[in-house]
Order: C-alpha cells, then structure tokens, then sequence
C-alpha cells in the first residue's frame, strides 16, 4: 500500500518538470519613466577662431614712373613755398614726406592673418577684446571696397578698418552682431586721400 502511493507520487521518466515561473514585470512609476540625464555639449573654445582669413594688409596698386615724378614735382613745389616764406622746418618736413610717400609706394603689403573669436577680433598677434570696442561696419562693394569697419572705445586707435578679403562678410556679419553694435561709418578723409594716391 504504501509502496503503491510512492509510485504514484514519482513522476513519469517522459514527462517533463513544471518550469518556474518567472517574476511579473513591476509597473513604472506614477509619475512615468525617470528623465534620462541629457549629456551636456562640449563648450568651443574660447581661443578658437569662429571665422579666420588672410590678406594683404592693404589694395596694392603698382606704381607708374608718372605717379613718381608727380610726387616729385608736388614735394618741388612745396619746398619753394618753404623758401619763399622762409620757413625752414617745413621744407625739411615735405621732404622727409615726400621721400617716404615714395617709399611705402613701391611697398609690398604684407599677408596678414584675421580671425574673430569669441573673445574679440584679433589681427596678427593683437586681440581686440570686444569690451574695447564698440561698433562695427562692413563696407562691401567688390572689387573696389571690402572692408569692414571697427570703432573702438580706445582713443589711440578709434577706428580700425580690415580688408576681408575673400572672407564671406555676411558669415562675419552674423558673429559680430550677436555681440556689437552695427552702425554705418563713412570713409574718412585719410582713407579717401589714400584710395587716390593708390595706397
């Protein structure tokens, strides 16, 4: 008898054990899932340039034996008039100008590398911080005129004026606005002079 009821408790060899029963997934809370933390974007570096360009410090525009002898002729003239008033000190000073007018035009200008940052504009070594400055103008009317404009707060230097060359004025103009103003200058008598003379 007892024998009988320990055969029925075995189980059969084909049959197959009961498998376990798995854990019921637990419902997310009331609230719903928790936020997954949003990995923070790398900060550029303040000292990386956001746009950078070269070139020539200056339009250098080839001189004429004309253009020489026009130099001459005017510095003459001038030394004449410091005669006829006796005015020594200006007959020296015209020929010094003179002579270094004739000088810086058979020049060549220098390639100069231009970058702005998030720190300011630099040009070649210098770095003009945008606390010293003010405003800022692109004159932009190819071939002639490709320049861009700089008022700066410092008295020694107050306005500051950088040639673009092939740099994109409207990428530049984007950047500089966030940060300075945009107010229209004019070019100045100096720049006019020297636009003629071929400077």
């Amino acid at each position: 008898m007892d024998m009988d009821m320990v055969r029925r408790k075995e189980p059969d060899a084909g049959q197959q054990a009961p498998a376990e029963k798995l854990p019921e997934p637990q419902p997310p809370p009331a609230g719903g899932l928790p936020p997954i933390a949003a990995t923070p974007e790398p900060k550029p570096d303040i000292k990386t340039p956001l746009v950078s360009w070269s070139a020539p410090e200056y339009d250098f525009v080839p001189k004429s034996r004309e253009w020489y002898w026009a130099v001459g002729i005017i510095v003459a003239a001038l030394v004449i008039v410091a005669a006829l008033i006796r005015n020594l000190l200006f007959g020296i000073l015209t020929v010094l100008a003179g002579f270094t007018i004739a000088l810086y035009g058979a020049r060549r200008p220098k390639i100069v590398k231009f970058a702005v940052t998030a720190r300011g504009v630099q040009i070649g070594e210098k770095l003009h911080s945008y606390e010293s400055l003010e405003s800022f103008w692109i004159r932009y009317d190819p071939p002639h005129t490709k320049e861009l404009d700089i008022i700066s707060k410092k008295l020694t230097s107050p306005r500051i004026t950088i040639p673009l060359g092939d740099a994109d004025p409207i990428e530049i103009r984007n950047i500089l606005i966030k940060t300075l103003k945009e107010t229209e200058t004019e070019e100045s008598l100096a720049e006019g002079i020297g636009r003629y003379l071929g400077f």
